[in-house]
């Protein structure tokens, strides 16, 4: 039985009743319909998102329950860019932990966790190219491995599939095509980098089928197209753009499809050519492969993005939708940010286009804060939560909707109560909801400058990148005025305080720990906040700059932001936040020389 943190005392995860209530209709009835019911009932089965999920009942639903509503596909995806194992183990453990009460059925391992060799290129022996076996280390984009350490990782991956294929999920894995090769593959086999002679789909087809022998476990293969795939469009070759692609896609699906094995392939795309060549090519690919796409068009660099544009080409694809459930550009753990409406309607959307399923990242790099080991301590781990109950949790019939103005479908505040009551007691459960249902607003307050993004991945910009943020500060300064951006920034502090104080309130119903954790994340959140406000001051300053002698205005920013620093340093460490003090100074340097870049 699972057993989950409540508060001062630990409580077995119950399961609850639910009863939904829809309509049955014998089959004659069914198929002597009129066409409005007819209609009605396709209408239906758009809104429909499964059974029910509740901590202690079993998430092992299949592709059966699909006619009733339910995304069979319903995963976490882990991107960790690490060559410590202990990380990869730990978050997949506390993902194990949650994934059958939770309805969770498929694990997705990122391949950037096995030093710089990515999964395949980790089991791999080169058993077809005894050049590269015959070698007794290979330099993998400029890491030098011997056979033997090569092979103590093996084992360790092995080990971890099987357990994760022993909690009765499914098994992921991304591969990068051509990115981790070994360097001696192009010395000891040159004729790879022409397309015109075969070499490279052999390489392909043959180190893949190796790879399934070695990790039987493996379920899916997850490839990303074009942008990720920069090998098969620059070599040489006679072959026109998309016909490289098919070839490539083809290649791989026909290395899958012998071994029983499902093929994945991202539509992770920029320019409008990309797009233009993916969507021909995706007619000719056969109609078992699934494409995975991002709820939002690009990336998560904001919160709340309109939903992406394209899913309407792929209504007749098997579809996966991509999400973000960590905060890559939302404050990575160390800011909370929690945002199950977001999440709510977004499935709404996805069931609307179709999908299979979804899978949401827990995790991106290898950063951890200071307070939390994975997202599954954190308040970010609501997300993980009610990204799971939209998956498997059945949106409401039609028949439920007593009149035109009916609110069945309305978001569903128990989402808050039910997870924030386990985690942390159901008396200090109100104010610390209050609490982490404000930091989806403060997170826009913060991180963005009038609407567009003003941070690094979560990270105050460094000078390194200051063309780029200027032109941002400086057309946002133009458009809506000072005075609207240094509100947007107290407001951030403002709320942050809120929080705290909501926390502060909630102190005699947490245990020590929880209370200890929550006000060191939010004190943590208002420094962030500060940083921001600070480097926003000083880019206006310096932007006065421009139009008459300011130098008084620049120092005195400059000297809020080192004593900003200061205190940061003297609270949280120089580490705190990716570094957050030490890019302070930087930029507080940067603003004493009173010139823009282009300048």
């Amino acid at each position: 039985m699972c057993v989950y943190p409540c508060g001062k005392r630990s409580v077995p995860l119950v399961a609850k009743k639910l009863i939904v209530v829809r309509p049955v209709l014998p089959t004659d009835t069914i198929t002597s319909t009129s066409n409005m019911t007819k209609f009605r009932l396709v209408l239906c089965s758009l809104l429909l998102a499964g059974t029910c999920f509740f901590p202690g009942t079993s998430g092992r639903l299949t592709a059966d329950d699909a006619p009733n509503g339910v995304f069979p596909y319903r995963a976490w995806a882990f991107s960790i860019h690490s060559q410590d194992w202990e990380v990869v183990e730990r978050y997949v453990n506390d993902a194990l932990l949650r994934a059958e009460a939770y309805g969770i059925n498929t694990i997705e391992l990122h391949d950037y966790s096995i030093g710089r060799r990515g999964i395949v290129e980790m089991a791999i022996t080169y058993r077809d190219f005894s050049k590269l076996q015959a070698r007794k280390t290979l330099n993998y984009r400029g890491e030098v491995i011997g056979f033997e350490a090569r092979e103590r990782d093996y084992p360790r991956f092995r080990a971890l599939a099987q357990k994760i294929k022993a909690a009765g999920l499914k098994l992921n894995v991304w591969y990068h095509v051509m990115r981790d090769v070994p360097a001696e593959l192009a010395v000891d086999y040159p004729e790879i980098k022409d397309l015109d002679s075969g070499r490279m789909w052999e390489y392909l087809d043959k180190t893949l089928r190796e790879f399934f022998e070695r990790v039987p476990e493996v379920d899916r293969l997850v490839i990303t197209s074009l942008a990720e795939t920069p090998s098969v469009m620059s070599n040489k070759g006679s072959m026109s753009r998309e016909d490289r692609l098919l070839k490539l896609y083809q290649t791989i699906y026909g290395a899958c499809h012998d071994n029983d094995k499902e093929l994945v392939i991202r539509d992770f795309l920029v320019k409008r050519a990309d797009y233009e060549s993916f969507f021909k090519v995706l007619d000719q690919l056969p109609p078992d492969i699934y494409i995975m796409t991002k709820e939002i068009l690009g990336d998560w660099t904001h919160l709340g993005m309109p939903p992406n544009p394209y899913f309407n080409q792929y209504v007749n694809r098997k579809l996966i939708v991509e999400f973000d459930l960590y905060g890559e550009f939302w404050g990575r753990m160390s800011v909370p940010c929690c945002y199950p409406r977001y999440l709510f309607n977004m499935m709404h959307i996805i069931r609307a286009a179709g999908a299979e399923g979804a899978v949401g990242r827990v995790v991106h790099d290898a950063q951890t804060t200071d307070i939390f080991q994975t997202i599954f301590e954190s308040p970010n781990e609501i997300n993980c939560y009610a990204f799971a109950h939209y998956l498997s949790h059945p949106f409401p019939w039609m028949d439920d909707l007593t009149s035109w103005d009916s609110d069945v479908d309305a978001f569903d505040e128990s989402i808050w109560t039910d997870w924030a009551g386990r985690r942390y007691g159901k008396k200090a459960a109100v104010p610390l909801i209050r609490a982490f249902k404000r930091t989806e607003q403060i997170i826009p307050l913060m991180f963005d400058v009038g609407g567009l993004r003003f941070q690094e991945h979560s990270a105050l910009p460094h000078p390194r990148r200051v063309a780029f943020y200027w032109s941002r500060f400086a057309n946002q300064l133009n458009r809506v005025g000072i005075d609207y951006l240094r509100d947007e920034k107290k407001q951030a502090c403002e709320m942050v305080q809120q929080c705290l104080d909501d926390i502060e309130s909630a102190k005699d119903d947490l245990s020590e720990n929880d209370y200890r954790q929550l006000r060191k994340l939010f004190e943590g959140e208002l420094l962030v906040a500060q940083a921001f406000q600070a480097l926003l001051e000083g880019y206006y300053q310096l932007a006065l700059m421009q139009q008459s002698p300011n130098l008084e205005g620049l120092k005195a920013a400059a000297e809020r932001m080192n004593s900003l620093a200061d205190k940061i340093v003297q609270q949280r460490g120089n580490p705190f936040q990716h570094h957050l003090a030490p890019t302070l100074r930087a930029q507080a340097k940067f603003i004493l020389k009173g010139q823009v870049p282009g300048k």
